[in-house]
């Protein structure tokens, strides 16, 4: 994702569009001692209308533990607010985990949730056409708490399997199976691109690779991942998942989750099963 540069008054009108407020909860002063030192490194300060918490198991041990998503902004004006994930461990006796996430001005922060033990963010990414105050293409990082660290998991997130008696897809999707492949079918040159640059430094590189994705009721698509690869390599996989989340599909009534799309990746000749698996 290309690192889209923007100008001082994005924040600004970032908080403008969404009423915020001077008053911000606040959270104990031990984790507000953290979050400010964090803020500091950077030469930075943290401007709580960026600040997400969640009380959640973030680590599996069973406990919940406190969860933030916050945003530091330079002191002196800049490229708008650069996000820092944390957990505070349920044990109080173990350190917080922290990580920077993303780039700086290529996206907003606007939620997180943990799920099938990792911790997912939601975002908001900058299109081409969009003006520096209001990022439309929705996005999403994925981070596993491991050893005490923070471990970003965006590129290799697969997404889990639909519960006992449950389907894989949401019944009467707002696109038919020909919608969907006919897209995907526009778009192969794209996909045999990302697989060629790898097939150039890895002469036997073959699998089937099968992705996940939702679209929206306009036709973009909100989310894309891989549902499970036999290629071993996660260089296609990113690349190919980066281009499902350029696609533009129909507009439907309704949003439409496509649970497993498979692609056949072999020699020069990458392609499409037909259709998929779940829509038949």
């Amino acid at each position: 994702m290309a690192a889209v540069v923007i100008g001082m008054t994005t924040a600004v009108l970032w908080l403008a569009a969404h009423g915020a407020t001077a008053a911000c909860e606040r959270a104990a002063p031990s984790v507000e001692r953290a979050i400010a030192e964090k803020a500091r490194a950077p030469r930075g300060v943290e401007r709580c209308e960026h600040r997400h918490t969640l009380r959640a198991d973030g680590d599996g041990d069973g406990a919940k533990d406190l969860l933030v998503l916050f945003g530091v902004e330079p002191r002196d004006g800049g490229t708008g607010p650069l996000y820092v994930l944390a957990v505070f461990p349920s044990d109080k006796r173990r350190p917080p985990a922290m990580t920077q996430i993303g780039t700086r001005g290529a996206w907003l922060a606007e939620d997180m949730r943990v799920e099938a033990g990792r911790i997912l963010v939601q975002t908001k990414e900058y299109a081409r056409e969009d003006p520096k105050c209001c990022p439309s293409k929705p996005g999403r990082l994925v981070f596993k708490l491991e050893h005490g660290a923070l471990v970003d998991e965006t590129s290799l997130w697969t997404v889990p399997p639909a519960p006992p008696g449950h389907p894989d897809v949401e019944p009467d999707p707002g696109l038919t199976k020909q919608d969907i492949n006919a897209v995907v079918h526009a778009h192969l040159d794209a996909v045999k691109s990302c697989y060629e640059a790898e097939l150039a430094k890895q002469a036997n590189l073959s699998g089937e690779l099968e992705l996940a994705w939702t679209i929206a009721k306009d036709g973009h698509v909100e989310r894309a991942s891989v549902a499970r690869s036999t290629l071993g390599n996660d260089d296609v996989s990113s690349c190919i998942v980066a281009e499902v989340r350029r696609w533009v599909f129909p507009q439907a009534e309704q949003a439409t989750r496509v649970g497993r799309y498979p692609f056949v990746l072999k020699g020069n000749e990458p392609s499409r099963q037909g259709v998929p698996r779940n829509l038949e």
